[in-house]
């Protein structure tokens, strides 16, 4: 099997197919209610039509009773070619629900079913292929890494620690948190580094590579994708230092969502939960 397949999320395909029969089910009832709104007018219209003709037999206001009934008429025609033309319309996007949206439901019931397979084989890989092909889906064949400590044990962060104060004094923490662990454990983590040449200014430099610090806090596994993404799009970090300490969230739940939905240009995730640090990505 080719591994290197781009599955991005397997729920979307759900969700359409949820919608696509939601869709159809909408549709056959708007289709029921407007056929039965035109039975009913096409209904008041004959009895429009038997009444003044029961007023111009008898006599009744005879002039005005030849008009109204001439009007009625007009309607009547009118009415029955428009709903000629709406039948015939509804009659092919009737045949389209009934057989072209379940073809398409079962289009996607089988897709589904052949990503969620390709998906349950690779979480059987072994850890080195799967973070692989994790990558390969991310970016394309680039050489990865994960950044390793090459001090001691017990060590400081060098540099300028976010000033735990103000209304970012909670994430500032965080930020500064993140870089006690890693400093601890040996890494060589310098806080504030120097603007880079695109303008953007990371919360570290680990081991020579910039790194962005991001706290989740969020309960939808998606806002960490998209918090991760912002940071990637915009420019910020390439790197993220994912401090988990207030999510509800594991490292291998973030491990999981990177590998159903990766990231383009995303190239490390260290996680931090715990007081441990984990590599999440790749």
């Amino acid at each position: 099997m080719d591994f290197s397949a781009n599955v991005r999320s397997v729920e979307v395909l759900v969700d359409l197919k949820t919608a696509l029969g939601q869709f159809s089910g909408d549709l056959q009832q708007s289709l029921t209610a407007i056929a039965q709104e035109m039975a009913q007018v096409q209904q008041w219209l004959d009895e429009r039509e038997r009444y003044w003709q029961y007023q111009v037999r008898h006599g009744y206001h005879h002039r005005e009773a030849e008009q109204e009934l001439y009007n009625v008429q007009r309607w009547k025609n009118a009415v029955e070619l428009a709903a000629l033309d709406y039948q015939r319309q509804a009659h092919k996007l009737a045949s389209q629900l009934n057989y072209d949206v379940p073809k398409a439901g079962a289009f996607l019931e089988r897709k589904i079913a052949e990503l969620n397979a390709y998906l349950s084989t690779i979480n059987q890989l072994p850890a080195y292929n799967r973070v692989a092909t994790m990558a390969d889906n991310a970016i394309g064949a680039v050489d990865f890494k994960k950044t390793q400590p090459t001090g001691d044990a017990g060590g400081k962060p060098i540099g300028n620690p976010a000033p735990e104060t103000g209304s970012q004094k909670h994430t500032h923490q965080r930020e500064n948190q993140a870089a006690d662990i890693l400093a601890a454990q040996g890494y060589q983590v310098e806080q504030s580094p120097s603007t880079l040449p695109n303008g953007k200014n990371p919360d570290y430099k680990i081991e020579g590579e910039y790194f962005d610090c991001f706290s989740p806090t969020s309960d939808n596994i998606d806002q960490v994708r998209w918090g991760i993404s912002q940071k990637v799009n915009s420019g910020q970090t390439q790197r993220i230092l994912l401090n988990l300490e207030d999510s509800r969230f594991e490292p291998s739940d973030i491990q999981k969502l990177l590998l159903r939905k990766p990231k383009k240009g995303l190239k490390e995730v260290i996680g931090i939960k715990g007081g441990k640090i984990i590599h999440i990505f790749p």
